[in-house]
């Protein structure tokens, strides 16, 4: 089949499959290779194999802890009766999230506002204190 294809594609002296995938046309100034495997073809042989040696230093030098940069401030709401992503009015039936912001019904589950209050953490902790190790009591051999 792909025989056929190439024929059919050297009458027309547009190219032939590409040489890697034979997915798609390849032509002759990208070494008949389509334009995905050409890319990753020119991305292999350009890119620098090693990285800047003066920032693997650094990094080796610095404890882990001060990489990480200090989170911003969390914003603060101050109108509590508007939703804090689409800011429409929401009055008394507003939805506050563990997040400490009110949102309306259209956003009040925290995968619709991106919320970064850590529900799984806060029910692990919950189940430990619920559910305390249980040990048997040793029994002596007579």
């Amino acid at each position: 089949v792909n025989k056929a294809r190439n024929s059919q594609m050297e009458d027309k002296e547009q190219g032939k499959w590409c040489v890697s995938c034979n997915k798609f046309w390849g032509l002759p100034d990208r070494k008949y290779m389509c334009s995905v495997c050409f890319k990753k073809h020119i991305l292999s042989t350009d890119m620098p194999k090693k990285a800047n040696p003066k920032k693997e230093e650094e990094s080796k030098d610095k404890p882990q802890e001060e990489q990480k940069e200090p989170e911003p401030p969390k914003p603060e709401q101050t109108d509590k009766k508007k939703c804090w992503i689409c800011r429409r009015k929401v009055g008394y039936l507003g939805f506050e999230c563990k997040c400490k912001y009110v949102f309306c019904a259209k956003h009040r589950h925290s995968g619709d506002h991106n919320c970064t209050y850590d529900y799984k953490k806060e029910e692990q902790e919950r189940l430990i204190k619920a559910n305390p190790l249980v040990e048997a009591s040793k029994i002596e051999k007579v």
